[in-house]
């Protein structure tokens, strides 16, 4: 949204976000490729990925490169240039926001960012998040 393109993904083919994920290989965790194979239509939309190294957000921000990965809480995180985009949730239902203000100082477009995601509610969603897991997945969800 801070470039100009929808919270949703790939609603609009003018949407900034994929002209700068087509731009350049796409760090990523392995382990998510199929997952964001998928849900990104990476292939239709000619996005491509790149295995990343551990710490993919230092990268991005010393290196200017792009990535996508999830954190702790869940949440999903893509990072490029200029931009760091805390998104709907791909894992989580809710979305998340946590920038510190190093991050802020580095990059003055995640205050804005931050400021068109704030949160409208302080509902927690989690109870009702893992009951829809234990459906999927029974006996397997730690």
């Amino acid at each position: 949204t801070a470039l100009g393109g929808g919270q949703r993904w790939a609603t609009d083919a003018s949407d900034p976000k994929l002209a700068l994920l087509r731009g350049q290989p796409v760090l990523i965790d392995p382990q998510y490729e199929e997952l964001y194979t998928c849900i990104l239509d990476a292939r239709a939309l000619g996005i491509t990925f790149e295995v990343g190294p551990k710490d993919i957000e230092k990268v991005c921000a010393e290196q200017g490169r792009i990535g996508i990965y999830i954190v702790r809480s869940g949440s999903t995180v893509a990072c490029m240039p200029e931009l760091c985009v805390v998104g709907e949730e791909i894992i989580t239902s809710e979305t998340i926001v946590a920038v510190n203000q190093e991050r802020l100082n580095h990059n003055a477009a995640i205050g804005r960012l931050v400021e068109c995601l704030a949160p409208v509610t302080d509902s927690d969603h989690t109870p009702a998040w893992r009951a829809k897991l234990r459906e999927k997945l029974g006996a397997r969800l730690v």
